[in-house]
């Protein structure tokens, strides 16, 4: 099956954020947030590994008592407290699942790790977050 998902098309989360769920299956959820100027999403924690993709503008996450911010031209990976890095080029998430997105960055977020995102600039942030459940 081949299905073709528009942003506008999408179905809305149930937040109180902009943020549209684009695919949602037993094995992987893909959103849309759209973080107005200063808007941020509360502390909270996920029970499935995410990895984010700013599409558009600049993020600040922070991880338990880290603070990253998500810029152009590099990757970052979460887990516990390591970071490592892990390729841009092509994401593989699940056999059937091939994502190619650059030049921004990718940060994963290991589930149950307590998290805030923040867009604190002063334009729109676009982000992608990939819910994986492993």
């Amino acid at each position: 099956m081949v299905k073709k998902i528009c942003l506008k098309d999408a179905t809305r989360a149930n937040t109180q954020i902009d943020a549209h769920i684009m695919f949602s299956d037993k094995r992987i959820e893909i959103v849309h947030l759209r973080l107005q100027a200063q808007e941020q999403i509360a502390a909270h924690k996920n029970n499935l590994d995410v990895l984010f993709y700013v599409k558009k503008g600049t993020a600040t996450i922070q991880i338990e008592e880290k603070e990253l911010s998500i810029d152009n031209d590099k990757v970052n990976m979460i887990a516990n407290d390591t970071h490592t890095p892990i390729v841009t080029a092509n994401m593989e998430f699940h056999p059937t699942l091939n994502i190619k997105l650059f030049p921004n960055e990718f940060l994963y977020v290991e589930k149950d790790l307590n998290r805030i995102l923040i867009n604190q600039g002063n334009e729109t942030c676009e982000i992608l977050v990939v819910k994986l459940n492993n």
